[in-house]
């Protein structure tokens, strides 16, 4: 079972890359493929209504899994990052993994939100990084609870874009990387007000 973030739609595209010559199947909303559902089958993916509690998903999931022997990968954010950090993930994907007994992987992007903020129409040139990582074993799996598990998940699916790009000192080359970025850093970290910001193509102030 593969835990993975989630920042653009080519992310299926390295995911399968990743995982190949083994095969891999996506849990994804019906409702974001309105009309193509050829593309929603030929990824590989089976349908989730957004919001709503799915027992057939969760069969689909453990068919894969344990009958298929083929891997499930899940965006357990359920949506496009809107800030290039995690967001807060189900309670009850601890409990999926200890019924379905298979090894968890996490596999972190790094770059795409950077790349391609869902606040910015333009693309900005960045390299990327992926982290793949079994965090718990097929052993562990049968020993640790469901509540154990989660919290593994939760300590190891972590991660975030902007502190990558200082820590790895890259640097974002694009004439409109800062556009729209006030809409994530609304608040002046020099006079301390909120909703003051602005930004414009590279270059973000305060209007105070």
């Amino acid at each position: 079972m593969i835990i993975a973030s989630h920042a653009s739609f080519i992310d299926f595209a390295r995911n399968t890359k990743i995982c190949a010559p083994h095969h891999s199947n996506y849990i994804a909303s019906i409702e974001e493929f309105i009309k193509r559902e050829s593309l929603f089958r030929g990824i590989s993916c089976f349908p989730k209504r957004k919001y709503t509690k799915d027992l057939i998903t969760v069969l689909h999931t453990i068919n894969l899994l344990k009958k298929e022997k083929n891997s499930v990968t899940i965006y357990p954010e359920a949506r496009y990052s809107i800030a290039g950090i995690n967001e807060r993930i189900d309670k009850s994907i601890g409990k999926l993994a200890k019924l379905a007994g298979v090894p968890v992987v996490i596999l972190l992007t790094l770059d795409d939100f950077i790349h391609k903020p869902q606040c910015n129409p333009k693309h900005n040139k960045v390299p990327f990084e992926i982290i793949k990582k079994c965090i718990v074993t097929k052993d562990e799996v049968q020993k640790l609870s469901a509540e154990e598990i989660q919290e593994r998940i939760e300590k190891e699916f972590v991660y975030d874009e902007f502190k990558w790009v200082l820590d790895n000192n890259i640097k974002v080359k694009g004439k409109y990387r800062g556009h729209n970025l006030h809409k994530i850093l609304y608040k002046c970290p020099h006079c301390g007000k909120e909703y003051t910001m602005n930004s414009l193509n590279n270059k973000l102030w305060c209007m105070v």
